[in-house]
């Protein structure tokens, strides 16, 4: 410590978890001393960002909460975000996605247009491939 230099440890706060992120403690073992300084905070964007992520991963993999809280377990993780914070990344992510794809179409669309030089409410006969193969 460097008030009284007592021996210090670092101390998880339960109450304070969320998700994946809990609030971390450096405390100095001197009760009379009592000095602590926080180190993480689950409270932060990027604790936010950090659950998300976790999220999106299992979304990735083609699993839901239910696989994550297993695979979870059994790699000796903290346990995931709760059910229903799930739902509210999994919702958002699905949000994120579908705007990007809408605003990503809407762009080719665009450029469609301006390249073949007709108004942009004009019908395009154009060939598109989605999944690697090209279709009418």
């Amino acid at each position: 410590c460097s008030v009284c230099t007592s021996p210090l440890v670092v101390m998880e706060v339960l109450a304070q978890r969320r998700g994946l992120v809990s609030t971390m403690k450096i405390c100095c073992t001197n009760t009379e001393c009592g000095k602590e300084s926080k180190i993480s905070d689950p409270y932060s964007p990027e604790s936010k960002s950090f659950n998300a992520r976790s999220v999106l991963a299992m979304r990735e993999f083609g699993r839901g909460r239910t696989y994550m809280d297993s695979f979870f377990g059994m790699m000796d993780m903290l346990p995931p975000v709760s059910a229903p914070s799930y739902m509210l990344h999994s919702q958002a992510l699905a949000d994120a996605s579908m705007s990007a794809a809408n605003d990503n179409m809407i762009a080719a669309s665009a450029y469609l247009h301006r390249l073949k030089g007709v108004e942009p409410d004009d019908i395009l006969d154009v060939k598109v491939t989605c999944d690697g193969t090209w279709s009418r």
